[in-house]
Formats: C-alpha cells, structure tokens, sequence
C-alpha cells in the first residue's frame, strides 16, 4: 500500500480515537522552540514534532497496536536521513484532499539526487526529476512510473531545512514563512501548549481541534457526516506528548478550550473532575461507552445550552426542552439540580447472545427519592403514546418515558442516539433506551455482578488513569467493527475489509479527560 495512505490510516485512529480524552498541567519553564516548526503553514490540522522521525518510526514499529498501520516504518526507521530532528503536518489541500509536509534538519545543503534513491528505494519504482525557481529558492519535483505508489514528490532544501510534500503548493508556503512569524505567534495556542508541556524531546502531536471534525467528516457517509457537524467544537487546539511500549500507545497532554463558548471543553473547565461509577454498572462485554461526570448539574446544563448555541442541535434541542417543560411542568435546570445528576453515559452493550449491541443512556443521581418523586409527577401530568410492546418479557419494572428525549436534552446531540422510550430506576441509576429488554438485560448482569470492572481487558487499560474524572471512554475496536464500517466511505471499508486483523490485534482504546487551569488535559491508551 501506498506510504501517503498508511500514514493517512495512522492519523485516522489517532484523531477519531483522541478526541474523546481530556486531563491538565503546571505550567513548566518552556521548552527550546523547534525552528522546524516555523516553516509549517498555519492552516496545519495536524503536526507531528519528533526530536528524531527514525525514533518515532523505531517505536511505532515495535508498538503492536500500530505496526499494521505502517508495516514500513522499520524499514524508515533505517534511514539515515530521518535521523534528524523533523516535522510532518497535514493540510488540506482541497475540499475533500488532504496532503503531507515533512520538514527536517539537514546539516549540509545535500544533493537531491541522494533523496531521489532514497524514494526510488522505498517505493520500488524510478523518477524522472525537473526543477524550476520560486522566491529565488529551487524546488526539485520527482514525477514517477505510472503504477507508482506516489505519482510525484517535490522537494526543496533551504538552509538548513528539506522540505518535501507530495503537494507543490505545501513547499511553496513553506519557502514564503521564512519571512514570517514563528508558529507560536501565528498559533498562539501553540505557545501556551509548549509552556504546560512537562518536558521537551520525543515525540508530540498537535491537534487543530476546530479543524478535525471537517477531516473525520471526509472520511464518513454524507450520513454520519452529518451526525458528526451537529456536534459544534470541541475545543482549539491539543498537544499531546507519545509514549510506546510492545503492548500499548499512550498519548497525553492539555487541550485548550479557546475563547469561544461554542467549545465544549468549556464545559468542563469550571468542573471539578467527579467520581466515576460506569464501569461498576455496565454489563460485561459492552462494546463502548462515553461518560460524563458533572460536579454541578446546573453549570454543567447552562454551559451545555451556550455550547449547542444557535445551531440545529441547540435550536432542536431547545425546542424539546419547552415542550416537556409544557407538558409535563418540569422546571429543566432547578428539577435536574434537585436530583442531583452527577454521571451521563452513553453505552452499547450486548442485546442478547446473538443480536447486536444496542445503545443505552444511563444517569446516576445523588437523591434518588428525588429523581423517583420527579418521574412520578411527570409521568402523571403527560400523555404518553407508545408502540405496543409485550412488557412481561421484561423482568425489570420498565415503564413508557413521559419525557421525549431526554438524552439530548441531558447531553446534546451525541446522546440523541437514545430516544429513552422507555425507562427503569436501579439503585440511584435511571436506565434510558427504546427497547424495554435491553433494560431487562442491563439491570440482569448487574445484580449477578457480572459487569465491565470484571473484565480483565477494562481492567489492564483502566490502571493508568485516576477514579475521578470529567470524560471518560472506552472501546473494544472488534465489537464495534461493524458499526464503523457503517460510518465510513467504501473505499475505507475496502481497505478495513482487506486488513481484518487490525480490529482483533487493537485489544481495546481507553481514554480520560480531566480539568484544571482553564485546559484539560487528555490521556489515551491503546
């Protein structure tokens, strides 16, 4: 496969699995800049800065859960020339194409012809190389055999920098910012990221969070793509430092919320990171959940609503919220605050032996008399209509939800994937979803304790992280494998069909988010 393409793969999972994991830190003595880093546009959606690239390839190689993804990088990794310090940033170059530039330090102004062999090598095929002149600098373009794994690759070598992309336009930028600006004055986020940064050196990928929804997006069904643009921002920007060892990949570092209240790291600035009780309620075998822990529950749904704002998600989301509010007299913000809400969750979990998982929403509640004496009251002033369903089948005491979509209204549009048709109180837990059984089924595995802090998996990828927290995730990729290929564009699916091992070698992603001093800092593990 092509080199472009196994990278393009490596930064998919990093960035769809990333963007759910926050945490933070001391501000330390900053760290010496990284001159490489200058020459990157400011339109970069993702940068990785390496102290040296074959150490980044050296450990990408024999970090399991990765290796698929770039069965070349041992072979990278040997070169010579990425021995030196370096940068690779993404960019779009068109409206659904996205391109690379590699940056890295040369001592010698080198001969092109020796870059040239060094591709040749790589991609088994010959080139034909021209040059031309821009802003007095000379950039070479290698043009390739047809069925080539590349078509071409232009290059430049300026000062004591090589400059190469697949994209014409990406050098030519880069020669122009020798005149500019460096990145962190461009980017100020990038220089704030750089002074948490608990030490220099290894490797680190920045993130333009404002930017990834439109690169995930390039990738899905018009479809999921539009699930995802319901969700507004994220946040700005993240630098997160990785770690290798055999078994796992770990990424950590702060993610900035930026001065926008659309950002929903915003949210949880404010709040302290809480105790989190998922894993000690979902069943055994559930294939994903996301978690939130709110601290103040009328915060915590103030800040939701700005974040949603004025766009489809809050407009319908404010919508809804009315109409319940006229229905069934509830009061949102004070009812929600007298309950005492202090853990959102949204998880697939395993239907029966043979079907396939099915979303929940389950909310854990301080005062669980209030949350039972608030029901009552709001299932007797609503009508409710459902679809006939046999109940017997459903041992737990489910009964039809009064109030339409209280997912959404709990936890904006990502949750809006449970219309909470139907709903049942265990302990201080309120259990969400639109089949009465796969209630049934929840409350089953917990009262016979067989639930996910059993599973030895879970376990091993939880460790590392603290009890306390404000988002916490976890996915098992070969239980969701079906459920991503139904996101993703054909030639993707292609691809996944064609390396079924990656879904069975990545055991499972965990992730964890939690605040302090205006960022939040984000932990990863595969």
């Amino acid at each position: 496969m092509r080199m472009g393409y196994h990278l393009y793969r490596l930064i998919f999972l990093i960035v769809a699995t990333m963007l759910l994991f926050p945490s933070c830190r001391q501000e330390t003595a900053a760290p010496p800049d990284n001159p490489a880093l200058n020459l990157i546009p400011s339109d970069a959606v993702l940068i990785l800065e390496s102290d040296t690239l074959a150490n980044f390839l050296g450990a990408l190689n024999h970090a399991e859960p990765l290796s698929l993804l770039l069965p070349q990088a041992g072979e990278l990794a040997g070169e010579s020339l990425l021995r030196r310090a370096g940068v690779v940033s993404y960019h779009q170059t068109f409206r659904d194409s996205y391109q690379y530039l590699m940056i890295l330090t040369t001592p010698d102004r080198d001969n092109p012809a020796d870059y040239q062999r060094m591709v040749e090598r790589l991609t088994g095929k010959t080139g034909r190389r021209t040059e031309r002149k821009y802003s007095g600098e000379i950039i070479y373009r290698i043009d390739f055999e047809r069925d080539a794994p590349i078509s071409s690759l232009s290059l430049t070598i300026l000062n004591r920098f090589l400059i190469l992309s697949p994209s014409p336009i990406l050098v030519e930028n880069a020669i122009r910012l020798q005149a500019e600006p460096p990145l962190k004055e461009r980017i100020p986020a990038i220089g704030k990221l750089t002074r948490l940064r608990d030490h220099s050196g290894g490797s680190r990928l920045l993130v333009n969070l404002e930017s990834v929804p439109k690169l995930v997006g390039s990738w899905l069904t018009s479809k999921s793509d539009q699930s995802l643009r319901r969700f507004n921002r994220y946040g700005e920007w993240a630098g997160l430092d990785l770690t290798y060892t055999s078994q796992s990949v770990v990424l950590n570092g702060p993610a900035l919320p930026g001065d926008t209240v659309n950002s929903y790291l915003n949210i949880f600035t404010r709040q302290k990171p809480v105790m989190m009780t998922t894993a000690r309620n979902l069943p055994i075998g559930t294939a994903a959940f996301l978690s939130v822990g709110i601290d103040q529950p009328e915060t915590y749904l103030k800040l939701l609503s700005d974040c949603l704002g004025g766009r489809s998600t809050g407009v319908e989301r404010q919508r809804v919220i009315a109409r319940n509010e006229k229905q069934t007299s509830m009061r949102f913000v004070e009812d929600w605050k007298e309950i005492g809400f202090n853990e959102l969750t949204l998880a697939w979990i395993p239907a029966d032996s043979a079907g396939p998982d099915q979303p929940v929403v389950v909310v854990a509640a301080r005062n669980r008399s209030k949350l039972f004496s608030l029901l009552e009251k709001w299932n007797s002033k609503a009508e409710i209509s459902h679809p006939q369903i046999d109940t017997s089948l459903c041992q737990a005491e489910c009964q039809p939800m009064a109030i339409e979509r209280l997912p959404l209204m709990l936890g904006g549009g990502w949750f809006d994937q449970v219309q909470g048709s139907w709903y049942a109180i265990s302990d201080n837990l309120l259990i969400l979803a639109d089949n009465p059984q796969l209630i049934d089924q929840f409350i089953r595995h917990r009262n016979e304790n067989r639930v996910l802090i059993t599973d030895p998996l879970f376990l091993v990828m939880s460790e590392r992280f603290p009890s306390r927290s404000n988002l916490t995730g976890y996915v098992v990729p070969s239980r969701v494998r079906k459920m991503v290929k139904e996101m993703l564009k054909p030639e993707l699916v292609r691809w996944l069909d064609m390396n079924p091992e990656l879904f069975e070698n990545i055991g499972a992603i965990s992730f964890q988010a939690n605040s302090r001093d205006g960022s939040v800092n984000h932990d990863l593990a595969l």
